[in-house]
């Protein structure tokens, strides 16, 4: 899968509802939903959803969603890294 963008991770939280988030900024590239999240070498998820968090006191940050199919704390060596987004 060819890389199309790269995320740099700022914040995961979860959402009720919604799954786990990762909040960060678009280094490189376009990002859209369907897309593919690399977090390492045995793990990927598909983006299922994207927002920008509306708030006048932070720089722009993009909210990208990718539901229950991982627990928060699993994902948490990926806070302040650069991940790669494929097709």
């Amino acid at each position: 899968m060819p890389e199309v963008a790269k995320f740099l991770v700022n914040d995961i939280f979860t959402l009720t509802g919604r799954g786990v988030v990762l909040s960060g900024q678009i280094l490189e590239g376009n990002i859209l939903i369907g897309n593919y999240i690399i977090a390492d070498q045995d793990n990927k998820f598909q983006i299922l959803g994207a927002d920008y968090p509306r708030s006048q006191y932070t720089t722009l940050q993009l909210a990208l969603f990718i539901g229950n199919v991982i627990q928060k704390a699993d994902l948490n060596g990926t806070k302040n890294q650069i991940l790669i987004i494929t097709d």
